[in-house]
Formats: structure tokens, sequence, C-alpha cells
């Protein structure tokens, strides 16, 4: 399977001082659920090891080139896939939760139970979706920068079928969609920081295995959920 084709290229941004900056500058798409749930769960984390994060919003596509070009200073939540084209990113070993992706359809979609049986179909994805971008390399497919846009894309017969995480559920209204049995890939979802915060790296990873194995990272997962948009 071809990675997508924008290689990022290394950074020539100097490395930080062995002192943290005050605030760390992380990115995520506006309205993004995941990124969303992932960023409180940081907020938490780094706050728990003395350091403060605010949150940029940029596409995901444009955040992965800016984040690599180190001008800001990670990502808050991504597959492993995007390594293939960010070298500048380091991800942070303590994986942050499970995210699994979907089918979406305006009609039963019971007889597709994987990647195979889209491969016909005009395919939604949200530009900047690095996994989703490989697995349907080849394939019809169309972008958007937002789920509303995927969702207009449907409705208005452009797709047949919108390719979305779990972290929102489609199949409730005011979307009511019908939805894949199957996920068609199910992976954890991991923090990445600038290369030139790598001495924060197993500082940040040591506070998110605390918070897993003393259960408070279910209870930050869950909080977060009830407040994302």
């Amino acid at each position: 399977m071809m990675v997508v084709a924008f290689v990022l290229s290394p950074s020539t941004r100097p490395a930080y001082s062995a002192d943290p900056p005050p605030t760390l500058r992380l990115t995520q798409t506006k309205g993004d659920v995941t990124q969303t749930i992932a960023a409180n769960i940081l907020k938490t984390a780094y706050h728990n090891i003395g350091i403060e994060m605010a949150i940029v919003y940029l596409p995901l596509r444009r955040a992965l080139v800016e984040n690599n070009h180190g001008t800001y200073d990670g990502e808050t939540a991504r597959f492993t896939v995007i390594e293939g084209v960010a070298p500048n990113l380091i991800r942070v070993p303590e994986p942050l939760f499970d995210l699994r992706q979907y089918g979406h359809a305006l009609k039963p979609v019971d007889n597709l139970h994987g990647w195979q049986d889209i491969e016909g179909l005009r395919i939604g994805l949200e530009m900047g979706v690095v996994l989703g971008e490989n697995r349907t390399n080849g394939m019809r497919r169309k972008f958007s920068t937002s789920l509303d846009g995927l969702l207009q894309l449907l409705r208005r017969g452009a797709i047949d079928i919108l390719i979305y995480e779990d972290s929102v559920d489609l199949r409730q209204p005011p979307y009511g969609l019908f939805r894949m049995e199957e996920p068609l890939d199910s992976a954890p979802l991991y923090h990445y920081l600038h290369r030139s915060h790598a001495d924060l790296v197993p500082k940040i990873a040591a506070e998110l295995k605390r918070l897993r194995v003393t259960g408070n990272l279910d209870l930050l997962i869950a909080a977060a959920r009830k407040t994302a948009p």
C-alpha cells in the first residue's frame, strides 16, 4: 500500500534548552471530538507535571506539516502511520485510547464487512487522516475538512459511504446513519511532540501511565466525552 505522497522534510528549528517552555502549543482540528478528548486528557497530564498547554486550531494536514517544521510543539492525538511522513515528531509511547473507524451510509450496510467490500463505492474521508488516506489509495474518494462537510457530500449523493471514527455515534440523532457492524480499522492513538521536546517524552509518558494505572485516565476520557462538541 502506498504511503501518502507528502513526505515532510527535516526541521532546522533549534532545540529548546533543558527547561520546558512556559506553555506548550499543541494542535487539534476545531470541532474534532477525538482530538478534543485527547486535549482534555493532556491538559490534566501536563498540569500534573508542572507544564501548561494551549491549543492551536488547524486542519489535520496543515497541522502535520506545521508540527513537523517545528512551528508548534506537537499533535494532540494521531495514529502511528504519521511517522512515515513526519520524521520530526516523536511518539509518546503511552497510548491515549483506542479509536475505531467505521463506514456509514444512508441505507443499511449489513453486507459490508471490510475495506475490500467498499472498493467499488465512492468514499468520503476527512482530509489529513493519514490512516484512511493510505487505506483508500487508488479508490474513488472525496475529502472534506470537517464532519459537516462529509455529511453534506453523503446527503447530496456525492459519496456512497462516509468513513468516520466512533468518537461520534453517527447512528444517533441528529445524524441517523447506518453503520457497518465491524470497524474498518481499530488502532491506538498517541500524543506526539516535536523532537525539540524529546526530554519531555518520558515525563509525560510516565504521567499518562500513572493516570491509566490509577483508573483516572478512564475517568478523564468519560468526562471529556460528555463535554466534547
